[in-house]
């Protein structure tokens, strides 16, 4: 009983695919009219991360950081914005539309 078991769930691992695995949104953070979503991202260094501003109204997007800062120009409904994240490290960002909307995107290594 126990091999069909182990055997289920070796080739229910080997037939999943995780929801942050698809490639439409791996790198992908949404904007709605009071939070980012995903409010943390986990990235390799040189991975271009995407706002999509899904919410009612344009917000940027402001990193003031060790090493890296950008301040997006404003965000319309239904545009985006990007970034490539040259070096490792964490990076705190906000909206300055609303600056209790803020979130984090962690650079590593590889």
């Amino acid at each position: 009983m126990k091999t069909v078991f182990a055997l289920f769930v070796l080739l229910m691992g080997l037939t999943a695919t995780p929801v942050w695995a698809t490639e439409d949104t791996r790198n992908q953070i949404e904007i709605t009219n009071s939070t980012y979503a995903p409010t943390q991202l986990r990235v390799s260094k040189g991975t271009t991360v995407t706002w999509v501003n899904d919410s009612s109204e344009p917000h940027t997007v402001v990193l003031n950081g060790v090493g890296q800062t950008f301040r997006s120009d404003p965000i319309d409904v239904g545009k985006s914005y990007e970034f490539t994240f040259s070096k490792p490290g964490i990076y705190k960002y906000f909206s300055e539309a609303n600056r209790q909307m803020s979130g984090t995107v962690i650079v590593i290594m590889y």
